[in-house]
């Protein structure tokens, strides 16, 4: 990375106002996936399965200093077990699929100033829910489909290296406690298509456990603060030719 941040003026710049710095980083990974299932009858899945996840290091664009803005690769493993089921003659299909994923090196953003922000690397972190899909089609023009997931994401072994905290066993920030979305997608004559569709999530921590704000800053004029996504509902209507 070679990055230096310019202040201007119109056309003038005034000063640098971080100094331009060089770093370089770089890994690698092998991702095995392995998954087994049975049918107990012609409708009915089980199944199992593994699999491991990556996120390369990098460097964190918007910190000025070179000591923080390094970050290490994550590394994970995902263990699923489900269950998926058609009921109606394939009107109606299901899933049921619990999950456990443990982290190595987990990046966490954090941020350092209104313009700064850092990844930090926790040492491990470990999520477990369960997720349920249900997608009837109760006329042959109208699909719905319809999930919610319940989610328990925390620290398992994470030490800030500036101030020194331990944030063991805290929630993981920014990680909701359970998401849901339902829609329904409509087929109508000419070739038009109507979908509607509701999405939500529960309340999320930051690192120190505090929700409802995407980030929040103290600062001497006053604690800087961002709140959550809105509730939010629309209508797409799309036409094919």
């Amino acid at each position: 990375m070679d990055r230096r941040r310019i202040q201007q003026l119109g056309a003038q710049p005034l000063m640098a106002a971080a100094p331009r710095q060089r770093a370089r980083t770089g890994s690698s990974a092998w991702l095995p996936h392995g998954d087994v299932g049975y049918r107990p009858i012609p409708s009915v899945l089980a199944y199992v399965s593994a699999a491991r996840g990556y996120r390369p290091g990098g460097l964190s664009h918007l910190s000025d200093n070179p000591a923080l803005s390094c970050f290490r690769p994550s590394f994970d493993w995902t263990w699923e077990t489900g269950l998926q089921a058609a009921w109606l003659h394939g009107r109606a299909i299901g899933d049921l699929a619990p999950y456990w994923i443990r982290a190595r090196n987990y990046q966490d953003p954090e941020r350092l100033s209104p313009t700064a922000f850092v990844v930090r690397n926790a040492r491990q972190v470990t999520s477990r829910g369960v997720e349920i899909d249900l997608d009837p089609t109760p006329l042959p023009a109208i699909t719905v489909t319809g999930g919610v997931a319940s989610i328990d994401a925390h620290y398992d072994e994470f030490r800030d290296p500036v101030s020194g905290r331990r944030f063991d066993g805290h929630r993981v920030a920014l990680a909701p406690t359970y998401t849901f979305a339902l829609a329904v997608d409509g087929r109508l004559p000419r070739g038009f298509v109507a979908r509607a569709e509701y999405q939500g999530l529960g309340a999320y921590p930051f690192l120190a456990d505090t929700t409802y704000f995407t980030w929040l800053l103290p600062s001497p004029l006053g604690d800087l603060s961002s709140p959550g996504d809105p509730r939010t509902f629309g209508v797409m209507v799309a036409a094919h030719f």
